[in-house]
């Protein structure tokens, strides 16, 4: 494996990047500038008030057709069935013990690498796999065909249709702060260096640069929120008795591991996954925090509505209601999740018998 592939599985989680979600969302932050400069030369800042409903519309319907122009371009990249018979052959098995959705295929695609990749959208649901890998498939067939059944369970039957509002509400997010704050504000710098003013440029850049670090660390800290456990493990250990980890190890060697290695494999996937568990705690209170500080200005706006309130000790308690409304939010959210993580674990472990609950990075 190159550097670059492997910088692409840590980033995106496969080492086919654009038919990732990392990779499609990359694509709409690409295609949603240009589009928030057209957006502001249009409406200016009344995308929020007088033509909010006009421009939302707008925006909606641009970022799904675009959505769908760049799976549209992907399919015609990757598709490409393959022409091994043998290779068929053993993707016939797996359906014959799977049932699958039937919208799933497999393509194959020439790389001087071996990997497989899964891909669920709305215009296509596939399993990438590269020749190299067809041929290692091919001369560990058992532990192929548990690799291809596992990737093909992954392909689910409902949750493109999410993935489709996500995308849209990824655009709006991408498109509106673009619109409102960074296209004025280059318009603004060009304009400062055309006169010279070189420090209001600089003062502008740092006010600039501190505005946007409230959203890089709200990304980061819900970058792990809508993680789950992939319920194909469970499928795969009961139809063939095997870790995917264990069978992809398999395959990329050539012989079977022993105990101890399989064991240090699952180990090895283990751990990620605390992690993942971890990131996804942390996003999930994030999101109740927030939800709670909005939620505890409510009695505050009750209270203070009226207009004049005379003033009380009490009155410093609405104040800071909405602080404390975050914290209780942030602990309940944290505890609740982490109980849930510890009783979601003990269930597979029992299942599986030493083996804890796997995420698969392909």
């Amino acid at each position: 494996m190159t550097k670059s592939s492997d910088r692409y599985a840590r980033w995106f989680g496969t080492r086919v990047p654009l038919v990732s979600r990392g990779g499609i969302a990359l694509l709409t932050f690409l295609t949603a500038l240009p589009y928030s400069v057209v957006l502001y030369f249009i409406f200016e800042f009344t995308i929020i008030t007088s033509n909010w409903i006009t421009a939302l519309f707008i925006t909606l319907n641009v970022g799904f057709i675009i959505h769908i122009l760049i799976l549209l371009l992907l399919k015609i990249r990757f598709n490409n069935p393959s022409t091994n018979s043998e290779f068929n052959a053993l993707v016939g098995q797996v359906y014959q013990k799977v049932v699958l959705p039937s919208r799933a295929h497999i393509w194959t695609r020439q790389s001087e690498e071996s990997f497989i990749a899964t891909s669920f959208n709305p215009l296509f649901d596939a399993v990438i796999v590269s020749e190299p890998m067809v041929d290692l498939i091919l001369k560990t067939p058992g532990s192929g065909e548990a690799l291809l059944a596992f990737h093909l369970l992954r392909v689910p039957r409902t949750r493109w249709i999410a993935d489709l509002f996500g995308s849209l509400i990824l655009f709006l997010i991408f498109t509106y702060p673009s619109s409102l704050l960074l296209v004025p504000f280059t318009i603004t710098i060009a304009q400062s260096i055309m006169i010279g003013y070189f420090y209001t440029i600089m003062y502008a850049l740092s006010t600039f640069a501190s505005f946007f670090m409230v959203p890089i660390i709200l990304v980061l800290l819900l970058k792990g929120t809508f993680w789950r456990h992939d319920l194909a493990f469970d499928g795969i250990q009961e139809i063939y008795g095997i870790h995917p980890n264990v069978a992809k190890v398999h395959i990329e060697r050539g012989y079977p591991l022993t105990e101890d290695e399989a064991q240090t494999v699952v180990w090895g996937v283990r751990d990620w996954e605390k992690r993942r568990r971890g990131s996804r705690r942390v996003g999930v209170s994030t999101l109740a925090a927030i939800g709670s500080f909005l939620l505890g200005y409510i009695p505050l706006f009750l209270l203070l509505g009226g207009g004049y309130y005379p003033y009380s000790p009490y009155l410093y308690f609405f104040l800071y209601l909405p602080y404390i409304f975050a914290l209780v939010g942030i602990l309940i959210s944290y505890l609740l999740l982490r109980r849930w993580d510890k009783n979601a674990m003990g269930e597979v472990f029992k299942k599986t018998t030493d083996y804890d609950e796997p995420i698969w990075v392909d």
